[in-house]
């Protein structure tokens, strides 16, 4: 019994400095892109005695909206309500029960964007200002092939980290072995987002809203470890 314990633990020590021995690096990739894709969220927010009244005003001007921007050739299936809410509003005297004072009506409609078009960024929300959006909440620009970019990476960081072994195992002046490990750390595109806060008042004097989009960041990295040649 106790022959066959110091089997075992031999091949454990074996099977652990063969480990121990072997080299272990992370392999990375990085790409910066121009965007090809945005999404605008802006909406209406309505008030009104009732919660009709409230969500009567907020469909109207949500209608001539989405009009204006079909009319400025902006597709209908690039328009969609990311968001709705309706809401009671109360006063709260002092000392005294609160008091309705009415409801709040929220309606957000998120615009997409492609190509040439995120050039019509600033007309889009001057449109959509004129026709009587009261709320910008956000820009977010990233890129339509987002999946194929992440796979594209992912083998850039793979060869990066081989090259970091072979580089590594000649300048220890050993032989790199076969690889015995390889898993994905991760793959991400960082969309570029612009929280839009703006003076309405100074949106519609205005000539135009200038929008200057940033750079995409792309990344990838893996993990590898290899034995030792012989």
């Amino acid at each position: 019994m106790k022959k066959v314990l110091l089997t075992l633990l031999a091949m454990v020590l074996l099977t652990v400095g063969a480990f121990a021995a072997g080299i272990t690096v992370n392999g990375t990739a990085e790409r910066m892109m121009q965007p090809d894709l945005a999404y605008i969220e802006l909406g209406v927010e309505t008030q009104g005695d009732t919660a009709q009244s409230a969500v009567a005003q907020n469909a109207e001007i949500m209608s001539r909206v989405m009009q204006h921007l079909q009319a400025a050739s902006i597709a209908k299936e690039d328009l969609a309500t990311s968001a709705f809410s309706l809401s009671p509003q109360y006063h709260y005297p002092k000392g005294e029960a609160p008091v309705l004072a009415g409801y709040l009506a929220s309606n957000l409609l998120r615009i997409t964007l492609r190509g040439e078009d995120l050039g019509r960024i600033g007309e889009v929300i001057d449109i959509t200002t004129e026709a009587g959006i009261n709320k910008v909440q956000n820009i977010t620009f990233t890129v339509e092939k987002s999946q194929e970019l992440e796979l594209e990476l992912l083998a850039e960081a793979v060869k990066n980290g081989k090259k970091k072994a072979q580089i590594m195992a000649q300048a220890a002046d050993v032989k790199l072995g076969k690889l015995l490990d390889l898993s994905n750390s991760y793959a991400s595109i960082l969309p570029f987002r612009m929280n839009v806060r703006e003076d309405f008042a100074v949106m519609k004097t205005a000539a135009s809203t200038p929008i200057q989009p940033g750079e995409i960041k792309i990344s990838a990295q893996v993990n590898l470890q290899y034995d030792l040649g012989n």
